[in-house]
């Protein structure tokens, strides 16, 4: 059964063609010290070496080091030599591309979904939990310190460099046994606004099961024009979105006359500016006001497509007006299986200084949910059958972070 290396995304034929890192600390007792060209060329080093045997070459029935004789157990991609979780080849692995064009707000996104969706562990029947301590590590330098510890905005995210990814993965478990891998990669703005940097993330697009384009409506002149919103950057939403397409195309051999099959999910963030009553002409063109089915309570313990499709109808009616009915076209002609959502990652805007009073989401779990039950039919278990409701303000209480 062939599965991804969830680190460089190639694809590995059999389990049977890994490589493997011998963990006996013995080998005649000698300090061993290896270079490691794999591992070196995926982190963009001139060398790396290790201080144990990596083997490439063994019985595939019975894996032994070809040094000490010791059985292996630890799993390297062959084409990185990052660790691989064991009993990956058994999972139902997804990634889920977030992408979208500078200062949208990826990384606030990816940080607060995270936390997000561990916390809902309760709701779903599910356990989320990273594959090894480097990705806790990574969350927690990255996000957790920053937004929910010193409780300030992130800053822009670099540029990839050359094959180099540092992916937040997760094993996501459910009430039925079935284990789904789920990761992501923050990507730079700059990756995905040109062809010749969209196409250092290529494999990381192409073997996408799911992609979650992030759209700023703060971008767009027809806002910023009516409301005053501060937010100097623009984006041209149709072009970024092209990029991916033809990237996806090429990855995967798709001919320009078929539609994409992979589910999109174009993502408004930043919506606690718009879920306002408008006291004029103007504001009555871009917010989206108090009765914007975004405010509706969803269902509890499952994907609630009704309210999802409530949503979606009014997100893409918004955005055919604030981008001159441009963007949702260039969605139409492209994909086959879409949806909108509308999403604020921090519940209010940082000040001046980037400092934010606290972590308090709106929706930002809902294209995840619209995703999973797409890719993996994750809401078909024992708390799909309770008709509770439960309210935008309640997951809010929830994160209390």
């Amino acid at each position: 059964m062939s599965f991804i290396c969830p680190y460089c995304f190639e694809s590995i034929n059999r389990i049977d063609d890994v490589h493997y890192v011998c963990t006996d600390v013995g080998h005649n007792k000698k300090t061993i010290l290896e270079e490691d060209p794999e591992y070196a060329r995926y982190h963009g080093l001139e060398t790396y070496t290790r201080t144990s045997h990596i083997v490439r070459s063994y019985d595939k029935r019975n894996p032994k080091c070809d040094v000490c004789g010791a059985s292996l157990r630890r799993m390297l991609c062959p084409e990185c030599h990052n660790a691989l979780p064991y009993g990956i080849d058994k999972w139902d692995l997804n990634f889920f591309a977030v992408v979208g064009p500078r200062a949208v707000g990826k990384s606030h996104y990816i940080g607060v979904l995270i936390k997000v969706l561990e916390n809902m562990s309760r709701e779903f029947e599910w356990s989320m939990s990273p594959i090894d301590s480097k990705v806790n590590d990574l969350y927690n330098k990255k996000y957790a310190n920053t937004l929910f510890t010193k409780k300030q905005s992130m800053g822009s995210t670099p540029r990839v460099v050359l094959e180099t990814y540092e992916p937040l993965a997760y094993t996501l478990k459910m009430y039925n046994g079935k284990v789904a891998g789920v990761f992501f990669v923050d990507t730079a703005g700059e990756d995905v606004s040109a062809d010749d940097y969209a196409y250092t993330i290529q494999k990381y697009i192409s073997n996408s099961s799911g992609i979650i384009f992030l759209v700023d409506p703060l971008q767009f002149d027809y806002v910023k024009d009516r409301i005053g919103a501060r937010d100097s950057n623009n984006a041209n939403y149709t072009t970024a979105l092209s990029v991916i397409s033809q990237v996806y195309r090429s990855g995967n051999g798709i001919n320009v006359n078929k539609k994409i099959d992979v589910p999109l999910a174009v993502v408004m963030t930043k919506c606690d500016v718009l879920l306002k009553e408008p006291t004029n002409e103007a504001e009555e063109e871009v917010y989206l006001g108090l009765d914007s089915a975004v405010n509706n309570p969803r269902k509890y313990g499952v994907f609630d497509d009704e309210n999802c499709r409530q949503i979606s109808a009014e997100i893409e009616a918004y955005l055919d007006r604030v981008s001159g009915g441009t963007f949702p076209v260039a969605v139409r002609n492209d994909y086959k299986n879409y949806r909108y959502f509308a999403v604020s990652a921090l519940g209010s805007e940082p000040d001046a200084k980037g400092a934010i009073g606290g972590v308090s989401p709106i929706r930002v779990e809902d294209p995840m949910l619209w995703l999973l039950k797409e890719e993996t039919g994750a809401f078909k278990g024992p708390a799909s059958q309770l008709p509770v409701k439960q309210s935008v303000s309640k997951i809010r209480r929830l994160f209390n972070v």
